[in-house]
């Protein structure tokens, strides 16, 4: 398969998988990425299975193209479409995403892995309730060198803030601050309580984080992205 990101998902499954199993034959996917796509996802399946090969070669790594040749192809293009064609960036798909470069460094810093707990530092939650949409849970820590380490995650959707509260009790974290939405604060209709209100009966207090707008709010995350660790399989 070349350029396998642009390739059709099934073809491989329905079509050429069956085709192989009668000889024990064999396939090759090469191609660019292009985000967190089917080629993205059968890069790191590759990655941790001992029957597969997975292989990257970046142009800053392999000196095969000619150095004036990469200089004026940066001049010419944008950073994101010069880390995906080039560098083989899963993560520069999105031309002027927020955060696309950020997260690129993070993955090239091995800062994407393995952010183990440490036992002797609280673990602080940061939530956005969802009401037609998912509720998403982020699980921290702060070391004292001033790292975040982002150890834990759960997103899910239709289902009550007496859900979440159990979740967290179940996985016996010893806990810091909670960290809740602005809107959080807002009265339902049906109880006449706010679900700050009916968290507080459950066991969990909620600091509220302020509405400080969509701008000031990216900048603040790209401020902090630098220091954070992810564990990248939970």
């Amino acid at each position: 398969f070349d350029e396998y990101a642009q390739i059709r998902p099934k073809v491989y499954p329905e079509i050429i998988r069956p085709a192989l199993t009668d000889r024990k034959g064999w396939a090759l996917f090469i191609g660019t990425p292009m985000g967190h796509n089917h080629f993205y996802d059968l890069w790191r399946s590759a990655g941790t299975d001992p029957e597969w090969a997975a292989l990257m070669y970046k142009a800053s790594q392999t000196s095969i193209l000619d150095p004036g040749e990469l200089t004026q192809a940066r001049k010419e293009m944008s950073l994101e479409q010069y880390q995906q064609e080039f560098e083989c960036s899963f993560e520069a798909a999105i031309i002027g995403a927020y955060y696309g470069q950020l997260i690129q460094d993070a993955v090239d810093q091995k800062r994407v892995g393995i952010a183990p707990m440490d036992p002797l530092l609280l673990v602080h939650t940061a939530w956005d309730l969802g009401v037609d949409d998912s509720t998403v849970i982020w699980f921290f820590q702060l070391s004292p060198a001033g790292e975040i380490r982002l150890i834990d995650y759960h997103e899910e959707n239709g289902k009550g803030l007496d859900y979440y509260v159990r979740l967290l009790q179940e996985k016996k974290y010893i806990y810091g601050k909670h960290l809740g939405p602005h809107d959080i604060k807002v009265r339902e209709f049906s109880t006449g309580r706010s679900r700050i209100e009916f968290a507080e009966s459950l066991g969990i207090s909620f600091d509220v984080v302020s509405n400080i707008g969509v701008a000031d709010g990216i900048n603040a995350a790209r401020s902090i992205l630098p220091r954070c660790y992810f564990d990248e399989k939970k």
